[in-house]
C-alpha cells in the first residue's frame, strides 16, 4: 500500500455560487502522514465536512491547495481518487433494495468497473470488511430493514473493501451505541497505527 501524506497549503474552503464566494475557513495549513488518526474538532457549522469534501476532491478549494502524496489533488483523476480515498460521509443512503453485502462490494468498483463482477477475491475483501466491523451475521439483509447504526458499520465497511491508503470519516460514531463506538475507534485506530493508514 502507497503510504499517503496530505498536505494543506495556504487552504481557504466553501462554496462557490452565481459567482460569489461563500468562505468557510480561510489560511488552512496543516500536514496529516500515513501512519495516524486525526480528529478534526470544531464547533457546529465551523466547516468540518466542508473541508473533508474538499479533502476528497468532492468540492474545489475556494484558494490554496491540497496536496496528497507529492501532487495537487486537482491534478488526479476520479479512479485514481477512488483508489487512494475512501470516504464516510453522513448523507443519507437511497438504495433499500441492495443487501449488506451488496451495499459493501460497491467499494470494490474502483477495481471492477460499475458492470464487473466481483472476483473470488474482490468477495474476500468484502467479507473482511464486512467481519472487521462485526456484520457478519447481516450480509443477507435488505439495507431497509437496517437501523440506522447497523448502517452505519456498513457504510464503514464499504470504505473498508475499497482499501485505499486514506480514510476520511465525517462523524464515523453517529448513529453507533457506546459498545460500537469503542469497538469502531478501536478499528479506526488499527487503520492507522498497524496498517499504516492515513485516518
Amino acid at each position: 500500500m502507497t503510504q499517503i501524506t496530505y498536505t494543506l497549503n495556504d487552504l481557504s474552503i466553501g462554496y462557490r455560487a452565481q459567482g460569489t464566494d461563500k468562505v468557510l475557513a480561510r489560511h488552512l495549513n496543516a500536514r496529516l502522514p500515513e501512519g495516524r488518526l486525526t480528529c478534526l474538532l470544531a464547533r457546529n457549522g465551523a466547516g468540518k465536512s466542508t473541508l473533508l469534501r474538499t479533502m476528497a476532491g468532492f468540492i474545489p478549494s475556494l484558494d490554496g491547495q491540497v496536496v496528497l502524496a507529492d501532487k495537487p489533488l486537482s491534478s488526479y483523476s476520479p479512479k485514481e481518487i477512488a483508489k487512494t480515498i475512501g470516504v464516510v460521509l453522513t448523507d443519507k443512503i437511497h438504495c433499500g433494495n441492495l443487501t449488506a453485502f451488496e451495499l459493501v462490494a460497491m467499494g470494490r468498483l474502483p477495481y471492477s468497473g460499475f458492470l464487473g463482477g466481483l472476483t473470488a477475491a474482490d468477495r474476500d475483501i468484502v467479507k473482511e470488511a464486512i467481519e472487521m466491523v462485526g456484520m457478519s451475521s447481516f450480509v443477507k439483509r435488505k439495507i431497509s430493514e437496517l437501523s440506522d447504526g447497523e448502517l452505519q458499520k456498513l457504510v464503514i465497511a464499504k470504505t473498508l473493501a475499497q482499501q485505499t491508503a486514506v480514510v476520511l470519516l465525517d462523524e464515523p460514531l453517529a448513529f453507533l451505541d457506546f459498545n460500537s463506538k469503542i469497538s469502531m475507534m478501536q478499528l479506526l485506530r488499527h487503520l492507522a497505527h498497524d496498517c499504516n493508514k492515513t485516518v
